[in-house]
């Protein structure tokens, strides 16, 4: 998906959630996308050095109650992170 739609998919999503697309969380999925597949916190924090770590944790959060972004649970210290598949090719 281009990333003008991707925006205006994940846009739609937060504005359905009473929710505010911004910078910070058009970054993280910017950031997300350039992942290419599940990422960590600290893995969107080298995609992105302009992002703030508590941004990061609030923003996921907002995108995943809204249903643009998966929480992937694993067995190591860190949740990974993907943009919804609904959202993707």
């Amino acid at each position: 998906m281009s990333g003008d739609l991707l925006h205006d998919d994940v846009a739609e999503l937060l504005r359905n959630g009473d929710h505010r697309y911004t910078t910070g969380r058009r970054r993280v999925v910017t950031a997300l996308q350039a992942g290419g597949g599940p990422v960590t916190i600290p893995q969107i924090l080298e995609l992105d050095g302009s992002l703030a770590q508590s941004s990061v944790y609030r923003n996921l959060s907002i995108l995943e109650e809204v249903g643009a972004v998966t929480r992937i649970v694993t067995h190591d210290d860190h949740a990974r992170y993907e943009l919804a598949e609904t959202l993707t090719d």
